[in-house]
């Protein structure tokens, strides 16, 4: 076996292009032309590889973005796809390519790192805890409400992804754990069969609602990307989409927990096909605590983390924004390092941990903590 320092972790450079994309196919079912399209679409300056003397031996993408929380977006790096060669798994290597990616994410200004597990327990070990939802839906375009004359729909022309893009804030502030799109996420989003793509807006107005089309598979309209800001939006976007059901039978779409369109159905007609949750851990807790958005009035409280050493601090929330500062003595929770980022991104609350033996504190205490974090079930509308 040979030691862990024997890789070194090292930007991909062209040459590592045909082992990035054997690694992915190998390793999460991708075919080799999705593979190479999906090391286009990230870019390979956003891949990393631990490398020796045999080649590559684990590859994965670290890519810079913001996840929407409190209205506000957090500095974030998406850790996607770690890949380890067939023949060094078992080695730890996925614990090593880990670690590196968090300390350049971290030098890079991120305060949290977020990924799609395939392996839970293996990242709970390294700090990661459940942060939000990524919900496939499913439904009948028979069972869409009819068009709405009130509301009409324009074709977005020209560069799709910019026009989109300028409706971020506004679903920012309606939503928690969306990602702050970068380039590549557009890229991805927008990837082949192209020619099927199509995007609308609501009234001509993006941040009023959009959607983008996907007709490519006869047997189902592919719901790619939306944006409803209220549920007159919402309903417009089902009638909308009501005009397909000639062709296609269903249609699939991401959404959140509490979703905008699903509340817009009927009571039947649809159904709940995927969900997986990804995870996330922050990496410099007390700017992620700073860097995030608050509904709840001015407050204070202290924290307690438990970890490897003990860590306390203050928070102060005031006008919608938190600084951290040292603790006053006064409310105050303990819980485990690992739990801060379920609660910081409002996946669970603290009266939830609390009852799990994972927080503690005193009634009012816990009570503050749950209205400090308050807010949407966070969520992620692609898979990264």
């Amino acid at each position: 076996m040979l030691a862990q320092s024997s890789f070194r972790y090292q930007p991909a450079v062209p040459a590592d292009r045909p082992a990035i994309v054997r690694e992915l196919a190998l390793a999460f079912g991708f075919s080799p032309e999705r593979a190479a399209e999906y090391t286009e679409n990230i870019g390979l300056s956003d891949f990393r590889v631990l490398a020796g003397a045999q080649g590559v031996a684990a590859v994965a993408a670290l890519v810079r973005t913001g996840h929407f929380l409190g209205g506000r977006s957090v500095p974030a790096a998406n850790i996607c796809h770690i890949a380890i060669a067939p023949q060094w798994r078992g080695h730890d290597l996925a614990r090593q390519l880990l670690g590196e990616l968090e300390a350049e994410a971290l030098a890079q200004g991120a305060v949290m790192t977020t990924l799609f597990a395939s392996a839970r327990p293996v990242y709970r070990k390294a700090g990661y805890e459940l942060a939000g939802s990524e919900i496939i839906y499913e439904a009948e375009t028979a069972a869409l409400p009819p068009r709405m004359k009130d509301i009409t729909f324009q074709a977005v022309t020209g560069d799709i992804a910019q026009c989109l893009s300028g409706a971020a804030s506004t679903r920012g502030a309606i939503h928690n754990g969306l990602l702050d799109r970068t380039e590549s996420h557009w890229r991805e989003l927008l990837r082949e069969p192209r020619h099927a793509l199509a995007a609308y807006a609501v009234d001509g107005d993006v941040s009023r609602g959009y959607v983008l089309i996907d007709t490519a598979d006869e047997n189902c309209l592919s719901l790619r990307d939306w944006h409803a800001r209220d549920g007159a939006a919402a309903k417009a976007i089902l009638a909308f989409l009501g005009g397909f059901r000639s062709v296609y039978p269903k249609m699939h779409w991401h959404g959140a927990p509490n979703d905008d369109l699903i509340f817009a159905m009927p009571d039947k007609g649809w159904k709940l096909l995927h969900q997986e949750d990804f995870m996330a851990k922050l990496i410099d807790p007390r700017q992620a605590l700073a860097a995030r958005g608050y509904t709840c009035p001015d407050a204070r409280l202290d924290f307690t983390l438990i970890g490897e050493t003990q860590t306390r601090f203050g928070v102060v929330i005031s006008n919608g924004k938190a600084t951290v500062a040292e603790p006053s003595g006064r409310a105050s929770v303990s819980l485990k390092a690992i739990d801060l980022a379920t609660l910081f991104t409002s996946y669970r609350s603290a009266s939830f941990l609390a009852r799990a033996g994972r927080l503690t504190g005193d009634a009012a205490s816990i009570a503050l903590c749950d209205l400090i974090f308050a807010g949407p079930a966070p969520w992620s509308a692609e898979h990264f």
